[in-house]
């Protein structure tokens, strides 16, 4: 047993060091389908970017967080998730529900402004037809992209001397064969170009709607399709995790059931991260469509209550939602550093693999709302994952279902056709 665990931690320092090496020369070398090689889309199910962006002073564009414009392009991201992150515990008792409403509107106005003002690359993601609308619009870039570089490359050759075309086909010759460096990706930059982002907007404590349903309507025109019920702090809807026993055994509240039930109604993904063990199990048992957690590990190999047991990966992946694997040093592993680790990363994929099965994963990276030393702290480093979980053995198709598939299914599932 020693020495088959050593031989997987062999396996996996491998490929990550061989990822990194990937990375740092920017490989650019082209698969059939267009994309670059240890490339493939995603879908990130929760940061926290549009919460901590000072905006109009900071920008999507140009900004010193982890997710911006440029990373998501350089990551090949398909559709990320923002929250509108509101921790409706730190705010006073007495004037909490007006508070807290006015901060998530806030939030909202700022996520209709960033959309407004980068049209031109995000696209708002609220229905499944948005979904189908976003996938028909990148197949378009992609088929732009490729006639774009064939005419280029038509005219290049043109101009060349014969000389010049004996050179152009030596070097193609020594690149196929392995004696020159990486293919530079002519294309790259314009593919970035003609590429949209999907961009979900998402809650991180629904007790922003104090203990009025109604605002759950308003809550949804605003945009949301994904919610946590609550964060780290007891709200009217339920209790959260904690490392107290009273507290991570309580249920949902009366008003919760009432929540779950419109949520169910409404579409918009019950997000079960941050809840306590009560509340989850109620929410097993009342939801009547697939629940998700976004940005949560397994228990079984972190020891932390926000983390899932197994018994809560079987009943997500039986009831056919997903958990999204979350980045936080705290999550990953029961060390006490800060450092997360692409190999603990693994450790979790792989256990919940073994438990739920290969539909039940999928990405959560909670970026902008973690610290620490992350070796990938940033969506363009998204890559490194593909490319390490590839040299691991881990097949494409499978890949696919933990970078994108899996939660398309959900949210097909979930969310209104319209």
């Amino acid at each position: 047993m020693q020495k088959s665990v050593r031989a997987d931690r062999a396996v996996m320092q491998k490929s990550v060091r061989a990822g990194r090496a990937v990375m740092q020369k920017n490989v650019r070398v082209r698969r059939a389908d267009g994309c670059r090689e240890d490339f493939m889309k995603y879908i990130d199910l929760h940061s926290d970017t549009f919460t901590m962006l000072h905006y109009p002073k900071e920008d999507l564009l140009d900004n010193k967080r982890m997710v911006s414009i440029p990373a998501l392009q350089d990551g090949e991201a398909w559709i990320q998730c923002f929250s509108a992150f509101v921790p409706t515990g730190y705010f006073p008792h007495l004037c909490r529900d007006a508070f807290v409403w006015k901060r998530f509107c806030d939030i909202a106005d700022k996520k209709d402004a960033l959309l407004e003002h980068h049209s031109d690359v995000l696209v708002p993601v609220e229905s499944w037809a948005d979904v189908e609308r976003l996938a028909g619009q990148q197949k378009a870039g992609e088929r732009r992209t490729e006639a774009e570089k064939t005419d280029v490359e038509r005219q290049n050759v043109e101009r060349c001397t014969e000389a010049e075309k004996t050179d152009m086909e030596r070097l193609a010759e020594q690149q196929k064969a392995g004696e020159t460096g990486a293919l530079e990706d002519p294309a790259a930059e314009t593919r970035k170009d003609s590429g949209k982002i999907g961009v979900i907007f998402t809650g991180e404590d629904l007790g922003v709607i104090g203990s009025d349903l109604r605002k759950l309507d308003t809550v949804y025109q605003r945009g949301v399709r994904i919610a946590t019920l609550t964060w780290n702090h007891e709200n009217a809807i339920g209790f959260p995790n904690s490392a107290k026993p009273q507290v991570m055994q309580a249920p949902l509240k009366p008003f919760g059931t009432e929540t779950v039930e419109k949520m169910n109604e409404l579409g918009i993904v019950i997000d079960v991260s941050h809840l306590s063990d009560g509340g989850f199990w109620d929410v097993a048992h009342v939801s009547s469509k697939p629940f998700i957690a976004t940005h949560s590990n397994s228990r079984e190999i972190t020891n932390n209550p926000r983390n899932l047991t197994d018994a809560m990966i079987k009943a997500i992946a039986k009831r056919g939602g997903v958990i999204g694997i979350n980045f936080a040093p705290q999550f990953l592993s029961g060390r006490g550093d800060d450092t997360s680790r692409i190999r603990d990363i693994l450790r979790h994929i792989r256990h919940i693999r073994n438990v739920g099965g290969s539909d039940v994963l999928a990405i959560g990276t909670d970026f902008d709302g973690i610290r620490g030393h992350l070796e990938i702290d940033s969506p363009a480093k998204m890559p490194l994952l593909a490319h390490v979980l590839t040299k691991c053995g881990m097949k494409e198709s499978e890949l696919e279902k933990i970078f994108y598939k899996n939660a398309l299914r959900v949210f097909r599932e979930v969310w209104r056709e319209k």
